[in-house]
């Protein structure tokens, strides 16, 4: 009788699940979380002026405060056209004002 080792869920030793390339145009959620050093109107503000200066369309989705209040999270549905567009517009991120990370 063979038994069978179990493989809590792994593969095999070391192998990874092919990587997908990226078709454009896409559209995903975009996920930015900000310090409360600003309101969240000008943080909405901000992120709006950056996609619509990128000429990208959105929609505003949702907008969430952390439990302890430090940090406030807005999510917008965005649609990028090509890969230059998308690395563009993670760079312009980097400059908006309380952005601490963009998901």
């Amino acid at each position: 009788m063979n038994k069978i080792k179990p493989t809590n869920g792994h593969a095999g030793k070391n192998q990874l699940p092919p990587v997908e390339e990226l078709k454009f145009p896409v559209t995903f959620h975009l996920k930015t979380v900000f310090d409360v050093q600003y309101s969240e109107t000008e943080n909405k503000a901000n992120i709006e002026l950056t996609l619509s200066t990128l000429g990208i369309p959105f929609r505003f989705l949702t907008t969430k405060k952390s439990s302890k209040g430090n940090f406030s999270s807005l999510s917008f549905e965005i649609t990028i056209n090509n890969k230059p567009l998308m690395e563009k517009l993670y760079e312009e991120l980097k400059t908006v004002p309380g952005l601490k990370m963009a998901l």
